[in-house]
């Protein structure tokens, strides 16, 4: 457990849970139990996790890499990358950057006034919602999903899609089937723009 470290932190190898306040400076996690940590200021990276992750970050930079359980995040401006979740994912929160690369398995990022990124590989179940900056859907195959993007009082762009937005009442919406549809996308970002293209 760490009360309120502010130094340099290494812990790796450790079968039970990692716990506790961590204020400033770097943070290095590897192959250990359950993760249920406040980041404060820190810049911290995940690596080899089998178990849960929960994260209150503050003013923080954190990159989880390849996580096998599920991960839930609460944030405040805060810069969050997760590649290649195994496991659902979970994410609030207002200000900072969002990026997730290749989930497989149910995604929601809900959050204001933060930058969201998600590359899309499999067809799972991605709800992102975000205000006032862009929120980017790349797309890797692509994969088969039934899309449905909103942006009130925003606009949605397709740069190399064959598919274009429909707009009213200052709401932009487009609605579009990958495949066989067999994964639900659903985007919204209010007074912000929504991009969709091909990851290559």
């Amino acid at each position: 457990r760490l009360d309120g470290v502010s130094s340099t932190v290494k812990i790796s190898s450790v079968a039970g849970a990692v716990t506790g306040i961590h204020r400033g400076g770097e943070m290095e996690i590897v192959d250990v139990g359950p993760v249920r940590l406040t980041l404060q200021g820190t810049h911290a990276r995940f690596l080899e996790l089998k178990q849960p992750v929960t994260l209150d970050l503050r003013n923080a930079e954190c990159e989880i890499a390849q996580p096998q359980g599920t991960v839930e995040i609460e944030q405040i401006n805060s810069e969050v990358k997760i590649l290649q979740p195994a496991g659902t994912v979970r994410v609030g929160g207002e200000r900072g950057r969002i990026e997730i690369e290749g989930p497989a398995n149910e995604t929601r990022v809900d959050v204001r006034r933060a930058e969201v990124e998600v590359l899309l590989r499999e067809a799972v179940s991605v709800t992102l919602v975000t205000t006032d900056e862009d929120l980017r859907l790349l797309l890797d195959g692509p994969p088969s999903i039934r899309l449905d993007a909103v942006a009130p009082n925003g606009e949605i762009a397709t740069p190399g899609l064959d598919v274009k937005s429909e707009t009213s009442d200052r709401e932009s919406r487009l609605t579009h089937t990958f495949g066989d549809g067999d994964g639900r996308v659903s985007l919204r970002n209010m007074r912000g723009q929504i991009v969709i293209r091909m990851a290559k």
